[in-house]
């Protein structure tokens, strides 16, 4: 595994030893933790993405906005 985009390399006892204390966590700290380090993460946007936007436009562009079954109820 690596933690460095690939620079250097860890094993899973590695990776397991390093982090522990965070692998050792109950869901409700984990949680609490992730809630916490929110606002200082950055967006990451895939490429992937991007090529799945054009596809929806395209697809609206062609077929109208979708509709679900859901919305009708309402």
């Amino acid at each position: 595994m690596s933690e460095d985009d690939k620079e250097s390399w860890l094993s899973v006892e590695e990776f397991k030893n390093r982090h522990e204390d965070i692998l050792s966590m109950s869901y409700e700290e984990a949680n609490e933790l992730s809630l916490e380090e929110i606002p200082f993460m950055d967006d990451v946007r895939d490429p992937v993405w991007e090529e799945d936007d054009r596809r929806n436009e395209e697809y609206i562009k062609i077929h109208g906005e979708p509709v679900y079954d859901d919305e009708e109820d309402e």
